[in-house]
């Protein structure tokens, strides 16, 4: 009978330990749950520091004693900015509630448009447009296609270098690369993309060359040096500023142009038919005043 008393009494003891720990309001008994800080009502625990760093990380005591204090000094300015614009508080909320409106609805947006995928702009589209408004494509730079690379003079083999500039060849295209990473200061291969010209060779003998449209236009192949490097350029096409510029140049901008607009349109649309049907299906009413 003592011994049935005995685990009785251990049963009601190991029962009233259970409520303590779940009424204990610090959490002592939940490891992740135990406070780290507190202001007033408010706590930090531990789970939410932890929540700060990846898997990988731990994050060292330093950064934690860091981010507890900001943590303190952040919940102490809240109280304190609390108490002195509270008269403002509910204009604050209708701030608040404004910015998160716009917020859920600029993402919905976006979504909708992203759902429409990305051939919302044709390449017909951008032709049009660009023969529609070819005077707002005047340049107003000089641009440029064509291969210019930057070597220092001393090296051993440029005369195999000055070769290559000339080839445009698969090999060629491919030895000059491998040359280029090797040995040269700067370069630019891609003789299919127009570039701006003059910041192309900014700080070099090319910069301050007179008359580039004619030169360039009826020279091909550019050679100068300085006391440094030899500087070598293959010209496949230029463009001087007030001409009209090449579509290629200035595709990228018209399809956001037009990309713009067309996600403008859609969003408008968008919301001129969501109006129509809830207004169809009784969803809201206006109530007007004199």
């Amino acid at each position: 009978m003592q011994k049935y008393g005995f685990l009785l009494v251990l049963l009601v003891l190991l029962q009233s330990c259970d409520l303590f720990k779940k009424k204990d309001p610090l959490n002592r008994y939940d490891s992740d749950m135990q406070p780290v800080a507190r202001v007033q009502d408010k706590f930090l625990y531990k789970k939410d520091i932890e929540d700060l760093f990846n898997d990988d990380q731990q994050g060292d005591s330093a950064q934690v004693a860091a981010y507890v204090d900001k943590w303190v000094k952040e919940q102490l300015l809240l109280n304190r900015a609390g108490s002195v614009v509270e008269s403002k508080m509910e204009k604050i909320e209708e701030l608040v509630n404004a910015y998160r409106n716009d917020l859920i609805l600029h993402e919905y947006k976006k979504a909708f448009v992203r759902s429409k995928g990305d051939s919302l702009v044709s390449d017909e589209d951008i032709l049009k447009f660009y023969e529609e408004n070819s005077e707002k494509f005047q340049l107003n730079q000089n641009i440029f296609k064509g291969v210019f690379v930057k070597v220092p003079s001393n090296v051993s083999n440029l005369s195999n270098i000055k070769k290559l500039v000339h080839s445009d060849s698969e090999e060629g295209v491919k030895d000059l690369r491998s040359f280029c990473l090797s040995y040269a200061s700067f370069y630019h291969l891609d003789d299919s993309l127009w570039v701006n010209f003059d910041e192309l060779v900014a700080q070099t003998p090319l910069a301050s060359m007179s008359n580039k449209g004619n030169t360039l236009d009826k020279k091909k192949y550019v050679e100068m040096s300085d006391s440094k490097y030899t500087y070598i350029l293959r010209v496949v096409d230029f463009k001087t500023s007030s001409e009209l510029s090449p579509l290629e140049f200035v595709r990228d901008q018209i399809k956001n142009t037009l990309l713009n607009k067309k996600r403008l349109q859609l969003v408008n649309e968008l919301e001129d038919n969501l109006y129509q049907e809830a207004g169809e299906e009784k969803e809201y009413e206006i109530y007007l005043w004199n």
